[in-house]
């Protein structure tokens, strides 16, 4: 009956009208949204057993104090909570709202549409990537340079292809069938005010990695070369733990402060998501996790 009754929520998003869409990149999105509803509906059945999230949790015996985040989560997939502190209060997520925008984009377009540049997408934020209004990239393109350097002009362009509008009304749709509940996305590359929670964002780790692991696969590049250009990861410490790092997300804006989300693996782990929000310093954070885990785990 869960099922059912996703499928026919689903297929009500497609009953939006898309002016700013071409037609055949309409009825192929649509299509593959559709294929894609069994993965997402295991995914689903996944997401409603949380016996196991808690607050305020240190089995792993730090030092809490030294870490900068305001919220953070260390947590086994479909396992125990091993570090939280609030974990449920809503903060600025920035950038890591691009995590949401390339599953999505997975799903709407196929692997051979080509976007053109246009000057409202340009305009966008930022400038990595250096594109110009009427340069041409591939879907897969526009993932890994919205991932690893984190292009706003980028991931805007293939939102707005579809039809912003709609794009984010699915970006809310699809965080609550993620059981996302105290999220909220108003733009799709996180310079505007996306709320989330460190559990949620959590939770998107684990929907990501169980029904398109593409999207942290691409995430996990030092560097990735469009139309000629080279850009660089923004998690500098990826290099250093490259074979622990499964797949992870950066963010920084003013009102967000320093974030950072990543899917780990250890040898002796289970796959541990790892959410730090709203930092003064994510990557000194980061590193203080990482070294409290390879103790936890004996690695």
């Amino acid at each position: 009956m869960i099922f059912i009754l996703l499928v026919l929520s689903l297929l009500n998003i497609f009953n939006f009208s898309t002016p700013n869409s071409g037609g055949s990149f309409v009825a192929n999105a649509r299509q593959n949204f559709i294929v894609d509803l069994t993965n997402l509906n295991s995914v689903v059945n996944k997401s409603n057993n949380n016996s196991k999230v808690s607050d305020n949790v240190n089995s792993l015996n730090i030092d809490v104090n030294s870490i900068k985040a305001k919220a953070f989560l260390v947590r086994e997939l479909n396992g125990d909570t091993l570090l939280s502190k609030n974990i449920f209060v809503k903060k600025n997520i920035a950038s890591i709202t691009k995590l949401m925008s390339v599953y999505l984009g997975f799903n709407l377009f196929k692997e051979s549409d080509i976007f053109t540049f246009d000057q409202e997408s340009i305009d966008q934020l930022g400038t990595i990537g250096n594109f110009v209004v009427g340069e041409r990239i591939s879907r897969n393109d526009i993932f890994k340079v919205s991932l690893v350097g984190s292009s706003n002009d980028a991931i805007y362009l293939l939102a707005k292809t579809y039809g912003l509008n709609d794009f984010i009304a699915l970006m809310n749709k699809t965080a609550k069938e993620f059981n996302m509940l105290n999220t909220s996305f108003t733009d799709v590359t996180g310079v505007g005010n996306n709320l989330s929670t460190a559990y949620d964002l959590s939770l998107l780790l684990e929907k990501i990695y169980t029904s398109r692991p593409d999207v942290l696969s691409l995430s996990n590049f030092e560097f990735v070369v469009i139309n000629n250009k080279r850009v660089w990861t923004t998690n500098i410490l990826l290099p250093k733990y490259k074979n622990i790092i499964i797949g992870s997300k950066t963010g920084f804006t003013p009102s967000a402060n320093e974030c950072l989300v990543a899917l780990v693996k250890f040898a002796n782990s289970p796959f541990l998501a790892v959410v730090i929000l709203d930092s003064d310093n994510r990557f000194q954070d980061f590193e203080y996790l990482i070294n409290a885990l390879k103790n936890y785990y004996g690695n």
